[in-house]
């Protein structure tokens, strides 16, 4: 799909958007002017039971303690999700060779993503915004790098002039 002019173009470098939820991830690939799904990673079905790893302890006729290990697993989910993330992403960057990443998760899995990749592939990442996006159009990810990108230059230009005046106002 073409990008919207007023959105950034990636005219001179390769960009992967990697947008993530709890259990499905899509990949995007932003260059030219155009921005492409090249991947995707989709929820697999994975059945509870109604009590799994729930217990009690009892004694004389009362429940002295009761626990569940849900939690335990919940987490060991997330690390299988994002280590699946994590392997997808390397082999992606192998075949494109991005320069850049941006990073969309939710504030609860951004760290089990980051923490997955690969060193020089965190050296890539420019963005990490937290939110669930995943069925959220790639044109919204894009509004979301214009807004950063905004936000870190500079309200004005440095000239020359304008440096020197700063200077003997600092002085």
């Amino acid at each position: 799909m073409k990008i919207k002019q007023e959105l950034p173009q990636f005219e001179d470098k390769k960009a992967l958007l990697i947008v993530s939820g709890k259990k499905e991830a899509k990949f995007y690939l932003a260059n030219a002017g155009e921005v492409k799904k090249i991947d995707q990673l989709l929820p697999e079905e994975f059945k509870y039971s109604d009590n799994e790893g729930y217990f009690e302890t009892r004694a004389m006729g009362k429940v002295v303690g009761s626990g569940s290990v849900r939690e335990r697993m919940k987490n060991y989910l997330i690390q299988q999700f994002s280590d699946k993330l994590a392997d997808k992403t390397l082999s992606l960057d192998k075949e494109n060779k991005f320069d850049e990443i941006y990073l969309f998760s939710p504030d609860y899995m951004k760290n089990w993503v980051r923490e997955n990749l690969s060193p020089q592939l965190i050296k890539k990442i420019v963005l990490q915004s937290e939110g669930n996006y995943v069925q959220n159009p790639p044109f919204d990810l894009l509004e979301k790098i214009k807004k950063y990108e905004e936000e870190k230059r500079p309200a004005v230009p440095h000239t020359k002039e304008v440096d020197k005046l700063m200077k003997k106002k600092l002085k």
